[in-house]
Formats: structure tokens, sequence, C-alpha cells
């Protein structure tokens, strides 16, 4: 070999293959992607949609065999539920009067009705003793906590059927007493 073939080999260029490599990564890329796309658009899709009537049919078929006084129950009852779910997911109570009703009431007495102003901390109840002494060691036992309870009032006591008393009784609490929370704070 002599000098001058030498030199041709190495002055020639190689023309740059990445243009055409790019160029056909890019392609088989491209062409992967439209086949995932028709598969699923065209098979998938498809297929789902015809999964979907195939139960929407067989709902249809349940639902013309299930009677329509029972839809209408289960409306009703879901429609309740679902009020109930929005009473207690929005409620204030008040735990701290609670818990004292609970801790001093006699055991000889059961309430009947309760109603409760927040305005005023007037907890009205309703309610059932054994016996006069029974209502009367109810009431002291209210009335020797004046740092909880600001008054005391007893209405409307009769006797009922089996010589038991019935009697309405307003508490109006000290403001500190009631600790108003949001259930979502426990």
């Amino acid at each position: 070999m002599n000098g001058s073939e030498i030199n041709i080999l190495k002055e020639s260029k190689a023309i740059p293959t990445w243009p055409k490599g790019l160029f056909t990564f890019s392609l088989v890329i491209f062409l992967i992607t439209v086949g995932l796309w028709a598969g699923l658009n065209f098979y998938w899709l498809e297929h789902q949609t015809r999964r979907l009537d195939e139960i929407n049919a067989q709902f249809e078929k349940l639902r013309a065999s299930f009677p329509l006084e029972k839809e209408q129950e289960v409306a009703l009852l879901e429609k309740k539920t679902s009020i109930l779910k929005k009473l207690l997911a929005d409620r204030i109570y008040f735990s701290k009067a609670l818990v004292f009703l609970e801790n001093f009431t006699h055991p000889e007495i059961y309430y009947t009705n309760l109603i409760f102003s927040s305005t005023n901390n007037i907890l009205d109840l309703e309610g059932v003793a054994q016996n006069e002494g029974v209502l009367s060691q109810a009431v002291n036992s209210f009335a020797a906590r004046p740092n909880e309870v600001s008054a005391v009032i007893i209405r409307n006591a009769r006797i009922i059927e089996g010589g038991k008393l019935a009697f309405n009784l307003r508490l109006i609490f000290s403001s500190q007493t009631l600790n108003y929370q949001n259930e979502r704070n426990y």
C-alpha cells in the first residue's frame, strides 16, 4: 500500500446514520402508540361496552322482578339514611350536659323527652319517677351543684298509672357547664 491509498481512506467521510436511526426509532414508537390506541379503542372499549350492556340488561331484569312497593320502600329508606347521615355529620352536641345528666339522675327516674335550647342553656326534660321522694332526691341532686346548674324548675307534676309520678323538669345550666364541640374534634 502506498501513502495515497491510505490518504484516500482517511479523507472520505461516512454519512451520519443517526438521523435515519432516530427517524426509525420515532416511527416504531409512533406505530406502537397508534397500535395501542387502536387496540384499546376498538377492542377494549367495545368489550367493556358490551359487558356494561349485559350488566344493565341483568339489572333491568332484576328490577322488573322486584315489586314496586319494595322499590319505593328501599328508596324511602335510602332517603332517610341520607338525611340521617347529613344530620349526624353536621350535628353539634353538648357532651358535658349529657354526662352531667347521666351522672346525677336518680336511678329510679327515666326521661321520655328532651328539648335543649342552646341560646338560653336550658334543658327541658319530661320524665317519670317512682314516687315523690325519688323526684325530690333528683331535684336536690341537681340543685346541690350551683356551679353547673343555675336553676331547677319542676312543672306539671302528676300521678299516672301505677302510682308513678310524671313531671316536667327544666334545668338552666351555667354557661361554663356546656362545652359545645364538633364531633370531628374528638
